[in-house]
């Protein structure tokens, strides 16, 4: 006769004892907890908005963008400070941009001769602290420059996602509405097309401009 305990919960071991084994006793182990445990499940609504940061601070007017058609699939926000492209741990706040991904296009804004990119996209991840977003997209994007030309969009890296830079952890609390909002930039960089040949192309990276959570919790 034994009789098997065991302890789990999301803090970061778990315990488990067995009292009289085959040679009397008590043996008790314990061990790490999945890295999942360290969200806490409960959901949390979360609302991020991004814009267009302009103009391009070290373009010269003929590269300033003109146009910009965004296809986004998706955000995702996840709890470590590294992670694999592909690492379960991604929470997709934005399902219905999963199941169909949606074109967001620059426009003009009369009042500041300005142009915004009115992305503005809302759902629910576990509550817990999160490290990393990024804006998943769906296909190629593309955009214009000022002198006319079009470009197809590049991220850095080459990846098929926009990383956006957080300065602080991105805590995300249960029982209120959790708010990011993200300056997008464009700029120029060297890449290499399929022919073998460096060009200079437009790239867009991002970064938190209001992280109202982190602000609430301070």
């Amino acid at each position: 006769m034994f009789l098997a305990l065991a302890f789990t919960g999301c803090g970061t071991t778990c315990i488990v004892g067995v009292i009289n084994p085959p040679n009397g006793g008590i043996v008790v182990s314990n061990g790490n907890l999945p890295a999942v445990c360290s969200q806490n499940q409960t959901p949390a609504a979360v609302k991020v908005s991004a814009y267009m940061a302009s103009p391009c601070m070290n373009c010269g007017p003929t590269q300033q963008i003109s146009r910009l058609s965004l296809m986004l699939a998706g955000v995702e926000l996840h709890p470590g400070a590294i992670a694999d492209e592909n690492s379960p741990e991604w929470q997709e706040l934005a399902s219905d941009l999963a199941r169909l991904p949606q074109r967001f296009d620059l426009v003009a804004d009369s009042g500041t001769h300005q142009f915004l990119l009115p992305i503005s996209v809302s759902g629910h991840i576990p509550a817990g602290q999160y490290s990393q977003i990024r804006l998943r997209l769906a296909e190629t994007s593309s955009l214009e420059s000022a002198d006319g030309r079009s470009h197809s969009l590049q991220t850095r890296g080459g990846n098929s996602y926009v990383i956006v830079q957080l300065t602080a952890p991105f805590i995300v609390s249960p029982g209120q509405v959790n708010g990011l909002q993200i300056a997008l930039h464009s700029e120029w960089g060297l890449a290499r097309t399929s022919a073998g040949i460096i060009e200079v192309v437009p790239e867009l990276r991002g970064e938190v401009a209001v992280n109202t959570s982190a602000r609430a919790a301070n």
